[in-house]
This record gives structure tokens, sequence and C-alpha cells, in this order.
């Protein structure tokens, strides 16, 4: 893979392009951290409530890069990307990757990560009707955060997906979907201030910043035309790199995505 020289970066980062993104970046940013402002202290009252509403469960397996495996409303991420599994729904409770709680009316309500262990339990609940969001706790206290945004025919409109450092939401994976017709325009991004780089690993935040330039607030992004038939699965789409805007590929999808 090309590694783009810090000339072109900076180039990058005064362009329009950036700009743009760096501002559905903050949104987002600023979104996810009133979640962590409200709820973060309310880790026992979740607990509480959602014992009290689980009527069933669910299983899965595989879908591990994924924050909610095979229920994440991330599309953009395995289509453009590729080598991400959303993984399988499994009918016995037998080292599942994920475990789903749902009340009596159908509605997810938790959900479980395991790796051999507990890595932290979701609690989902709808913030507006057309806003869902995720809050997993973990020891540290509430450290990821997720929020959909469905527009009014039920289709996701905005994906966010942001880590916890410190008390501040520190780096974000967001998708955002705009519908016209039998097309769909997308766009995937990621970034965010980083700072979990710079403490964890100051050797690899030196080297990039070394390549790149400044990489505590780095942002990049994809642009996606998605072409859909009357069922509203995709057929087929285009994309490029915001770095790379000449850079115009062609794809159809290996499975069925339907948006």
């Amino acid at each position: 893979m090309e590694i783009i020289s810090k000339q072109k970066t900076a180039s990058y980062k005064r362009s329009d392009s950036y700009q743009k993104l760096r501002e559905l970046r903050d949104e987002g940013l600023e979104s996810l951290q009133r979640y962590f402002e409200e709820y973060k202290d309310k880790e026992v009252y979740f607990k509480e409530v959602t014992e009290q509403k689980i009527a069933y469960e669910k299983y899965s397996q595989g879908g591990m890069e994924l924050p909610r495996g095979i229920l994440t409303e991330c599309h953009l991420q395995r289509l453009l990307i590729g080598n991400i599994s959303r993984g399988r729904f499994v009918k016995k409770r037998t080292n599942p990757g994920f475990v789903y709680y749902y009340d009596k009316e159908g509605c997810l309500v938790a959900c479980d990560r395991l790796e051999r262990e507990l890595l932290g339990r979701e609690y989902i609940f709808w913030e507006e009707p057309s806003i869902q969001a995720g809050l997993r706790y973990n020891m540290p206290g509430l450290e990821e955060i997720m929020e959909v945004k469905y527009n009014g025919a039920g289709r996701v409109e905005r994906y966010a997906y942001g880590s916890v450092l410190d008390g501040k939401v520190d780096n974000i994976r967001l998708e955002q979907y705009a519908y016209e017709g039998n097309q769909v325009n997308a766009t995937l991004l990621e970034g965010g201030v980083c700072r979990w780089l710079r403490q964890v690993n100051k050797g690899c935040h030196n080297f990039l910043s070394g390549l790149v330039g400044d990489y505590t607030d780095n942002v990049t992004g994809i642009h996606a035309s998605l072409y859909v038939d009357e069922s509203r699965r995709v057929t087929g789409y285009t994309w490029y790199d915001v770095q790379r805007p000449q850079e115009i590929l062609e794809g159809t999808p290996k499975y069925k995505l339907v948006l």
C-alpha cells in the first residue's frame, strides 16, 4: 500500500474535502460526547432496568472486528475495506462471540461481547424514535459509545462508533448515507484526537507523525456511490479515497447487502 508523503498529507489537510470530513468528524465526536456526559455514571441503572426487560437471547460467532458483530449497522467498512466478517447467528450458546438480549417485543436491549470471558456489556436503547444508542461499560466505566440514526423510511442515515479515553471520546468511525432513487451516496470516515496512541504507543505515534504530520488530529475518508435494485439490494458501486480522488474504483458486492 502506498504511503502518503508528509507533503501530500499537508496539501490534503488544506483541501476543502478534508475540512468537510473534519467537520463531519467533529459533529460525530460532539454527539457521542453528549452520551458520555449524560450516562457515564448510569451503569447500575441500565443493569437493573435491562435485566427486567430481557425475555430471550440470540447468539453469534465471528464478526469480532465489529463492535456488535453481525448486528453492527456499518456497511462500508466491510464492503470497501474487505477482509471483515460480520459473523453468523448460531442456535446454541457454545463459545459465542456475542450474546444478544431482547425484550418480549423483540427489541434488542443489550449485547455481551465475549472472548472466552466477558469483555463488556453494551446497553442498547432508543434515545429518540429514530435514534438508537449503545453504551458499553467495562472495568474503567463507559468506554465505547454507538449511535445509529434512521430516516423516515427506517434506513440507516448515520452510524457513529467511538472509544473513550480519560473522559473524552478519542476516536470515531462514522458512516453517513444519503438516498436518491436507486443510488446511495455514502461516506466512511475514521479519525479523532488519538490521544490513546500517544499514551499507549508513543513510538508508533511519533513514527506516523514523521510520515504524515501531526497524527493527533488526523481524518481519513472514503466516498462511495452504491447502486441498488427495487429490493434495495446493492448491485454495484464506485468509490475513491479522499486523499486519491483521481483513483475511482468499481466493485460488486460478494455478499447480499441491502440498504
